[in-house]
């Protein structure tokens, strides 16, 4: 399985940085409040002994999104938590996404075997980093 070696890390997050950067509910996992991490990873399920936890934006019953050193996370329309290996990642866009209650960004993902989905998430400079770093994990893959 392709994974993210440890030395791009800084380039990564650098990348996410220069890209819009944090927001709310969005940013670099290790700096979000443990409250918040320990409630993505019981969501998830994500082993943190076999997997590097990079990116989350996250609102309760709104929005997940995770982006690990292999694999990414996300909150599907039926809310049930969906996951998808990086190496399978073949293109990403963005799209606004209207709800009653706010405006949502929203990633649209295809996958090498044809797979489409939509990740709603927080809109603004986050989903512009967020957007921008799976573009260049893509990139980094081939």
């Amino acid at each position: 399985m392709w994974k993210i070696e440890r030395k791009l890390y800084n380039r990564i997050k650098s990348h996410y940085d220069n890209r819009g950067g944090e927001g709310d509910n969005s940013g670099h996992f290790e700096l979000m409040p443990l409250t918040i991490q320990n409630e993505i990873i019981l969501l998830t399920g994500i082993d943190i002994n076999k997997e590097f936890v990079l990116f989350a934006s996250y609102l309760k019953d709104e929005y997940l999104v995770v982006i690990t050193d292999q694999n990414l996370y996300w909150l599907s329309s039926e809310n049930t938590i969906k996951h998808t290996a990086l190496e399978k990642l073949k293109s990403v866009n963005y799209k606004i996404y209207e709800s009653h209650k706010s405006q949502l960004g929203c990633l649209e993902l295809r996958t090498n075997e044809g797979e489409q989905f939509m990740i709603k998430m927080e809109e603004g400079k986050t989903r512009s980093s967020i957007n921008n770093v799976l573009l260049l994990i893509i990139r980094l893959r081939k």
